[in-house]
């Protein structure tokens, strides 16, 4: 599905064209510099506000004991602490039997080393899912600047010789800002292949235009909640940027009462 953001950008347009109009940038470089900080804002914005609690708040639901004790496989004599995933993995078999590599095939139970493989894949689905809808958006940066780093890393190789060698990737300041700014905590996005993005830069000449589009996988009957998150995000984000055109507005005609209107008699009111 592609998330539909419904939101009004009427004052956002008027911004813009007014800060196109007096940047010292061309008007196409405007553009695609406005398009980076939205999507930025986006990224930032949807939820979870931070991956790491999230990801442990489900490693928590998930472990959580159910019963004291359970025997496995039957008349095994082994005792084993029986926990939610346990159950949700076997919900899940029911309706569609694991296919364990390595291990014999069936659907009339999990035990053993067959539930164990069936709960990893459990835990390793629910806690790969956080970020998911970020990362539709990190896409969609990276097609129009390649070199995004978000939150920066460090990089493990090796030097001619064999030795460890770490390098830095310093984070983008943009991200990290806007991120203090939001109280959201500064991490990674991991990339998902359930979705894609495509994005275009504006270029200069009649009517430049910048556009990104990002097209998400959900599952049968997300699509509302996943279009009200985008939606609620997207009118946020656009409130956000323009109020900040707004505030760089202000301060370029102040810059230009100050220095060519106020010398020669005018006054600002």
């Amino acid at each position: 599905m592609t998330p539909i953001v419904q939101v009004d950008k009427s004052a956002f347009d008027r911004a813009m064209l007014l800060l196109a109009k007096h940047s010292k940038r061309g008007v196409a470089d405007a553009i695609n510099s406005r398009l980076f900080f939205i999507l930025v804002r986006m990224l930032v914005l949807l939820p979870p506000r931070s991956m790491r609690e999230r990801r442990q708040m489900i490693r928590t639901y998930l472990n959580a004991p159910v019963s004291q004790q359970r025997k496995s496989p039957p008349k095994s004599g082994k005792n084993h602490q029986f926990q939610r995933v346990h159950l949700i993995a076997q919900a899940m078999n029911r309706n569609k039997p694991f296919e364990l590599k390595g291990l014999p095939s069936g659907s009339r139970g999990l035990y053993g080393e067959r539930m164990k493989a069936a709960a990893a894949i459990v835990r390793r689905r629910a806690i790969g899912s956080v970020g998911y809808i970020k990362s539709g958006v990190l896409k969609a940066i990276r097609r129009i600047s390649p070199g995004f780093t978000a939150a920066g890393a460090t990089r493990r190789g090796k030097s001619a010789d064999g030795k460890r060698v770490d390098r830095v990737v310093k984070a983008n300041g943009a991200y990290v800002e806007l991120a203090r700014q939001y109280g959201v905590e500064i991490e990674n996005v991991g990339s998902h292949r359930g979705n894609n993005a495509r994005a275009t830069k504006a270029q200069d000449g009649i009517n430049p235009t910048a556009s990104a589009r990002v097209v998400a996988g959900v599952a049968d009957g997300q699509e509302s909640t996943v279009d009200g998150i985008y939606s609620q995000t997207g009118s946020r984000v656009m409130a956000d940027e323009t109020a900040e055109m707004d505030r760089m507005l202000r301060a370029t005609f102040g810059d230009i009462y100050e220095q060519a209107l106020k010398p020669n008699g005018f006054e600002m009111k």
